[in-house]
């Protein structure tokens, strides 16, 4: 059980490796296989619907993320 509000929570999670995507989601960066302006598909197969608030952070976050993981 957390208190407080899903905003708290999502904003305890590292920047660097989370991201929070839907007003009831925060994912791990790692745990993408790939995306799209609507939802993001994780590795296992789970999609996860990007919400219109979060959408244009997470796929900023996304990109840059990847472009990161690309240029190692």
């Amino acid at each position: 059980y957390v208190a407080g509000s899903f905003t708290a929570f999502a904003e305890s999670f590292p920047k660097e490796i989370f991201v929070r995507c839907h007003r009831g989601y925060i994912i791990s960066l790692a745990a993408v296989r790939k995306f799209t302006k609507a939802v993001v598909t994780l590795l296992d197969g789970t999609e996860i619907p990007i919400g219109r608030l979060y959408c244009e952070e997470t796929i900023d976050r996304l990109n840059q993320f990847f472009l990161k993981e690309i240029h190692v």
